[in-house]
């Protein structure tokens, strides 16, 4: 294994290129691959972390079409998880039937040719559009005689390759998780007709938050004593209605910014799968509070302010040790403005304050159904 030359590189360029007509909203993604030269591999394969491993010999052979299609097909398995969620079936998943439902789930829509026989769901008697879960069950006793040469490498089912072993660098978790959020934000913003539909049911599940955090935050803002929506009245700004009268002004109204703090635990005890889902409930948050501030503090026994968070864009984190939301609690009330709402993103084992301060709302968003229940005057919702 080695590194690309000039020949190499513009070969894989333009296929990166063809992708990226196919799926424009795929460009974080095709830019983050690693590429290394594989001769004797015979195909293409990524691995868990997004090293790209490329038999030159093969992918120069295939039209340009091809290529892009095979970087397109393992990019999905990368962006879909098939590698974290193969370890979900258990120790003794039959890899060659995971990864046969795993490109099912993948080529129904992918719009682009790719080498040699192509599995679809129409040739294995499984229903097309299908999860790959679903598709694994389905195809349970099946014969697969034949089939042992599919190989898309360890991106399925987090096994490593000989291989794969030799690599150096890649992609952590947390990053792996970033770029996805940012190929399913793009995916989102594109109108009808521009993404693939197994691509845009994908997009709208990785965003989609299991918290209604419009009406918690409502309710928190409420409850602190400064209203919700565009409830109060000024004179600054005269009201656009008509006068009722000469020398009689109406007052607007206008909304009050709310000042929330995501306070994030970042303790060795929080894995990369407990951080993507507090990513994914943090975004949510800030779309929920267009115009409004949420700060950023991550915390393990020492709190870090990280500054505003946008929707978006990556969580800063930083910590590893042990566990004390409190500092990262008390952190969060000496802001200017101090906040009304303090969100604390936990697994639950940690200390809390022993009150309620005065004006503000708590909400404990736990990771985890066996987390520790927090005491009585912190709202708790639980995120699997």
């Amino acid at each position: 294994m080695k590194e690309l030359d000039a020949d190499q590189r513009l070969v894989l360029g333009r296929a990166r290129l063809r992708a990226l007509r196919s799926r424009p909203y795929f460009a974080s993604v095709l830019l983050a691959l690693r590429p290394w030269s594989l001769p004797g591999l015979g195909t293409v394969g990524v691995d868990a972390t997004a090293n790209l491993y490329i038999d030159f010999d093969s992918f120069g052979s295939w039209t340009e079409d091809v290529r892009a299609g095979v970087l397109v097909h393992e990019i999905g398995h990368l962006l879909r998880g098939h590698h974290e969620r193969a370890s979900r079936l258990g120790a003794d998943v039959d890899r060659v039937r995971w990864n046969i439902a795993a490109d099912i789930e993948i080529n129904d829509d992918i719009n682009l040719p790719l080498p040699g026989e192509v599995v679809v769901a129409k040739d294995f008697g499984v229903r097309p559009n299908q999860l790959a879960e679903t598709n694994y069950y389905d195809l349970e006793g099946h014969d697969f005689e034949g089939w042992e040469h599919i190989e898309c490498g360890g991106c399925v089912d987090g096994l490593p390759r000989p291989w794969e072993r030799s690599s150096r660098g890649g992609l952590t978790a947390a990053e792996l998780d970033a770029i996805r959020r940012k190929v399913a934000q793009d995916a989102c913003a594109l109108g009808a007709g521009m993404v693939a539909s197994g691509d845009r049911r994908w997009a709208e599940a990785t965003l989609r938050s299991t918290v209604d955090w419009r009406s918690l935050l409502r309710a928190g803002i409420g409850s602190s004593g400064r209203g919700s929506g565009s409830s109060h009245w000024t004179f600054r700004r005269p009201s656009r209605r008509r006068r009722l009268g000469p020398g009689v002004i109406l007052p607007s109204t206008f909304s009050p910014q709310q000042h929330i703090a995501l306070v994030v635990d970042t303790s060795a005890s929080m894995s990369d799968h407990d951080l993507a889902l507090v990513a994914a409930e943090a975004d949510a948050i800030c779309r929920s509070v267009p115009g409004s501030k949420v700060r950023l503090v991550s915390c393990d026994v020492v709190a870090t302010d990280e500054g505003d968070l946008r929707s978006g864009r990556p969580l800063r984190l930083t910590g590893g040790g042990g566990t004390d939301m409190v500092v990262g609690i008390e952190l969060a009330l000496q802001g200017r403005p101090s906040a009304s709402v303090i969100v604390v993103a936990t697994d639950g084992y940690t200390s809390w304050p022993d009150d309620l301060p005065v004006g503000r709302t708590f909400i404990a968003l736990l990771v985890g159904k066996d987390a520790p229940a927090p005491p009585e005057w912190v709202h708790s919702i639980v995120v699997t």
